[in-house]
């Protein structure tokens, strides 16, 4: 009986140590699964798994492999970081620039726009109706009373084109 208990212990013991063999290859193979892609935090677990089977097959190693791996992740995550915000503010310049080139132009721009506007109102309502009531008044004076008419008629009361539309139709009438 004795025989069989020790043997039993044995048995137990074996299975117990089988049990610990399967518990810390699954923690391995999970560690050696988080050692993939350019995750910090992954390798992070990893070392901590590794870390913890201290003395298992190559853990050691493979700590001291995850350590100079996140080292490089964490290096590379700042360079990446500090790019962008480079990149962020070369946008934020380029942006600002063209604000301030878009301000100019209109500074420049309104002020023409403005006086091209009030060019074409004089123009329109002063220098042309003046030219054609100066060209009315020669062709009255040129004895030309029915072209003056319909011409002073065209010019719709400017200046005293209505008196002038009188005048010759009494020169007319005598």
């Amino acid at each position: 009986i004795e025989k069989l208990e020790e043997e039993v212990r044995q048995k137990a013991k074996i299975d117990k140590e089988n049990a610990e063999i399967a518990r810390k290859n699954r923690e391995y193979d999970k560690a050696i699964g988080l050692m993939k892609g350019e995750n910090s935090n992954n390798y992070a677990q990893a070392k901590k798994i590794f870390q913890s089977l201290s003395g298992w097959k190559d853990s050691d190693e493979r700590k001291a492999e995850c350590d100079r791996i996140i080292h490089e992740l964490v290096a590379k995550e700042k360079e990446l970081k500090a790019e962008k915000e480079q990149q962020e503010e070369l946008a934020r310049k380029k942006a600002e620039e063209s604000a301030r080139k878009t301000k100019l132009v209109l500074k420049i721009a309104t002020p023409i726009f403005i006086v091209g506007i009030i060019f074409v109102v004089i123009l329109t309502s002063v220098i042309i109706p003046n030219n054609k009531y100066n060209e009315a008044i020669k062709l009255m004076d040129a004895g030309e009373y029915k072209t003056a008419i319909a011409r002073f008629e065209k010019l719709n009361g400017h200046k005293d084109s209505e008196e002038k539309i009188v005048e010759c139709k009494n020169i007319l009438n005598e």
